[in-house]
């Protein structure tokens, strides 16, 4: 791990937050963790920003965990567009997986919060990990494949592999298809299935916070996910929330309050225990 370097300590809005910039080697590649609150006294939160987001459009999610006596920790990705190492062209959900997993055995935080296809990615991380740590997956991809459909409006995965382009378009950036497509295959993180699965397979509370009318993920598929697991584990839970929208960054007031809602679900039980 190298330190990026730290800043001295900043108030905001009356919060004390020591703010530090650090990298954890992975692989031949790094990640770049941004830590906010640093020595906060109720513990850590792990953020992991959507695809296609950098960590520090994030900022405000941070302040609201330190806000509530956390530390944060937003989490750039490699192969993201953030400040991790590779380029977005490359981006595999497995890598996702991996960078997912060693933040979370390096800084060992109290809450793992994830965002649409980070949330995916962390149920499987957090799956193979002993004693993961509470976790709150908001507007949560639960069904990669018919998310990426909808989104690309074809289904990749059923293409003839002569027919696959180099790169297919999404959300503004050229990913590598077949690469990609494998990857997702060897997974096998496609269906609605193995998220209920990986959610069985986690020895820790999880929330999940789908949007009622989310365009790319349907509230129905998450409702019976919950149905599967939730009936036998009380530790899984699930609360929607209003919302029509799925692209937070292009509507700030839905994100704003979509945000306010999830920080407070994660930092719940420590605010309980100081009532």
């Amino acid at each position: 791990m190298r330190n990026l370097g730290q800043s001295g300590p900043e108030t905001r809005d009356g919060i004390l937050i020591t703010r530090l910039d650090e990298t954890l080697e992975i692989g031949s590649g790094q990640v770049v963790a941004k830590r906010r609150g640093v020595g906060s006294p109720n513990g850590s939160v792990l953020i992991l920003p959507p695809f296609g987001v950098a960590a520090s459009a994030l900022e405000l999610v941070a302040d609201l965990v330190v806000a509530e006596g956390f530390e944060a920790v937003l989490l750039d990705p490699r192969d993201s567009t953030g400040a991790g190492s590779g380029d977005i062209g490359e981006f595999r959900l497995s890598t996702l997986v991996e960078d997912c997993r060693a933040a979370v055995e390096h800084y060992r935080p109290d809450v793992v919060l994830a965002v649409s296809l980070s949330a995916r990615a962390a149920a499987r991380a957090l799956a193979e990990i002993a004693e993961p740590p509470r976790s709150v997956f908001l507007l949560p991809v639960v069904d990669v494949r018919s998310t990426l459909t909808t989104v690309l409006d074809r289904d990749w995965f059923t293409v003839p592999d002569d027919e696959v382009p180099t790169r297919v378009r999404v959300l503004g950036f050229d990913i590598l298809a077949e690469p990609f497509i494998a990857d997702c295959l060897e997974l096998g993180i496609l269906s609605p299935e193995s998220m209920r699965r990986d959610l069985e397979a986690l020895d820790t509370s999880v929330t999940l916070l789908p949007g009622t009318r989310d365009p790319w993920i349907d509230h129905a598929t998450v409702t019976e996910i919950f149905d599967a697991v939730g009936s036998s584990d009380p530790r899984i839970k699930m609360r929607s929330l209003a919302c029509d929208q799925h692209e937070l960054h292009r509507h700030p007031a839905l994100a704003v309050r979509l945000i306010t809602e999830c920080v407070a679900e994660a930092c719940a039980p420590a605010m309980e225990l100081q009532i």
